[in-house]
């Protein structure tokens, strides 16, 4: 089954509005995204690869297709981790990305 990856770069909407997110690191379990706010604060987003399937909300049925999802704010904590120092953030990714 195919499965729609996420965007290398995209702007962030509602409560991420003015923020420009970046994929940097990519692996089979997890993502590293730095996270621009106006072009000067930066901060790293690490987080496992969760996929869905889509969903027909017109029709109100589950379609026979996947997407990666980028985490919620509730879910930082739990799936997803905020870092300020890319080192953290590197090792907290090589550490989702292995066997474990």
């Amino acid at each position: 089954m195919k499965v729609k990856e996420l965007d290398l770069v995209f702007n962030g909407t509602g409560d991420t509005k003015g923020m420009v997110f970046i994929q940097e690191l990519k692996s089979d379990n997890a993502y590293m995204y730095k996270v621009t706010e106006d072009n000067i604060k930066s901060h790293y987003e690490v987080f496992m690869r969760i996929e869905v399937f889509n969903y027909d909300f017109d029709n109100m049925r589950q379609l026979n297709t996947k997407k990666v999802t980028y985490p919620t704010t509730r879910v930082f904590g739990k799936t997803a981790w905020c870092y300020n120092n890319i080192d953290k953030a590197i090792a907290k990714f090589k550490y989702l990305s292995s066997d474990r």
